[in-house]
């Protein structure tokens, strides 16, 4: 199986004691961007590479924050709100930057797909 990793731009807020919703300039539906494409028999196998993948990516765009990044699961939390797009998995990257007073989820989705 082949799993593509998708990142979407940091445009969903989480209001307090209300659901998430899109912000700023964005419109639904936000497209994602490739960012990563790995390849295993299943997702469990492929997980830890697809963590690597987000970690890097949000290294790279966060340089002086710590990320970390929650493994992927099939409950939609975020990409319901960004996209119409129908994905397997999401995933969260979080940022922390100690500068700020909450830290930033940066979603991603996966589709799993026949290679």
């Amino acid at each position: 199986m082949k799993y593509v990793l998708y990142r979407f731009p940091n445009a969903v807020r989480h209001p307090e004691n209300s659901d998430p919703e899109l912000y700023g300039i964005f419109k639904f539906p936000v497209k994602g961007q490739v960012v990563g494409v790995e390849f295993g028999s299943n997702n469990g196998e492929v997980t830890d590479e697809l963590i690597h993948d987000v970690n890097d990516e949000l290294s790279e765009a966060y340089p002086k924050c710590q990320v970390m990044t929650y493994a992927p699961s099939d409950e939609m939390y975020g990409l319901e709100v960004l996209t119409n797009e129908a994905f397997d998995y999401e995933m969260q990257g979080i940022v922390v930057d100690k500068s700020k007073p909450v830290n930033t989820i940066i979603y991603f989705g996966v589709k799993e797909m026949d290679e």
